[in-house]
């Protein structure tokens, strides 16, 4: 009966609706906030929140990594994540789950298991990273890179299922054939890293696991004043734009999941600008979930869902814009294999390597760790 409900409920116009202004609103998302765009009451606006937490559904804010100083390490296996973390020494299994950014494992044209790694953008990790896996004769699937450029996408999960509101993708090639718009491709390219403490580190995390967090709820986690959160919240974290979007937790994957497919491009081209281009297109596309690529050696990973009644169409348009995509394999994921983690407590920026790099990224981890359990 539950699940007649449930499907009862995400179909109704008006969660659809509250859904899509939660989607387009930059976190912190504050309930008096919807409601006013919405111009519903507040306790109205409450309600479905409530339930839509209730069926599962949370919601969690989505920032840019570059701007904390972190990025992503790539890595694809031949056998499923649990079996590989076995494998790993216990001194790097034991602090995994502080650096899980995602996971998934792929059914067809083989199976794959894709982990991301949060990281600090330094090569000196991804060579240590080899030499344990290495130790551990775990072999890798695809050439590990490390992604300094995080896309993520808005996918419209009002439009699901209905026609027309679907990519054109015939026009969506026909945009890519313009000429160059530079200042999407600089926009793409923009890193501003900036320092933070402590205090807002955990502020993110903290809205990133529940976007709707009241600040009087962190200030008491944290034992601070909530004059003190405000502040770091307002001139550390919202003035600096770290928070990219919001995005909803697992509802994406579970809406019409039985209409669509998620699928997975992993390749490189030679020509950086050529990809961004495309990037730059295809991230306003409802059907785009996110994209990670290493600007050094130009690898990237996108993650698409497409209808089942558009995968030849879609198919067709990836094969007419190899140009953008240069070398690439696709993969088609299976949802209930994905995991998601919330942000590590690790800060670092990059401009001011301001760690000695001789010691591991666990360590660091496990410093960070330590001091905040003594705080």
């Amino acid at each position: 009966m539950r699940v007649i409900d449930e499907a009862f409920f995400l179909k109704r116009y008006d969660v659809n609706l509250l859904i899509e202004q939660i989607m387009r609103t930059d976190p912190p998302i504050r309930i008096s906030k919807i409601a006013e765009d919405l111009n519903e009451p507040i306790s109205q606006i409450r309600r479905k929140i409530s339930k839509l937490y209730n069926l599962g559904y949370g919601f969690k804010g989505d920032f840019d990594l570059r701007r904390i100083g972190l990025s992503t390490l790539v890595l694809g296996f031949n056998e499923p994540i649990d079996d590989v973390i076995k494998k790993l020494p216990r001194n790097f299994s034991q602090y995994l789950p502080f650096l899980r950014r995602w996971q998934g494992e792929t059914f067809s044209p083989k199976h794959l298991s894709i982990a991301l790694m949060y990281i600090p953008y330094n090569y000196d990790v991804l060579a240590n990273a080899y030499g344990i896996l290495e130790k551990a004769n775990i072999s890798l699937e695809i050439k590990p890179f490390i992604a300094d450029i995080s896309i993520i996408g808005k996918p419209r999960t009002k439009y699901f299922g209905l026609p027309d509101y679907l990519t054109n993708w015939e026009l969506l090639y026909n945009d890519l054939k313009k000429e160059e718009d530079e200042e999407d491709i600089k926009e793409i390219l923009k890193i501003d890293p900036i320092n933070l403490d402590l205090i807002d580190v955990l502020i993110l995390a903290s809205y990133q696991k529940d976007a709707f967090t009241p600040v009087s709820k962190i200030a008491s986690d944290l034992k601070l004043s909530i004059s003190k959160i405000n502040r770091h919240l307002k001139t550390h974290i919202e003035k600096r734009k770290i928070f990219n979007g919001c995005s909803i937790k697992q509802l994406i994957s579970k809406l019409d999941i039985q209409n669509r497919i998620m699928m997975l491009l992993i390749g490189k081209n030679e020509d950086l600008s050529t990809l961004l281009k495309f990037i730059s297109i295809v991230k306003n596309s409802p059907e785009f979930y996110s994209a990670l690529v290493d600007s050094n050696n130009n690898m990237y990973m996108m993650l698409f869902s497409i209808m089942f009644s558009e995968i030849d169409l879609f198919s067709k348009f990836i094969k007419n814009v190899k140009e953008y995509l240069g070398e690439y394999n696709i993969f088609i994921l299976n949802p209930s294999t994905i995991k998601s983690y919330t942000i590590p407590f690790l800060a670092y920026n990059r401009e001011i390597k301001n760690w000695d790099f001789e010691i591991s990224v666990i360590d660091i981890m496990k410093e960070k760790l330590e001091a905040l359990l003594k705080a």
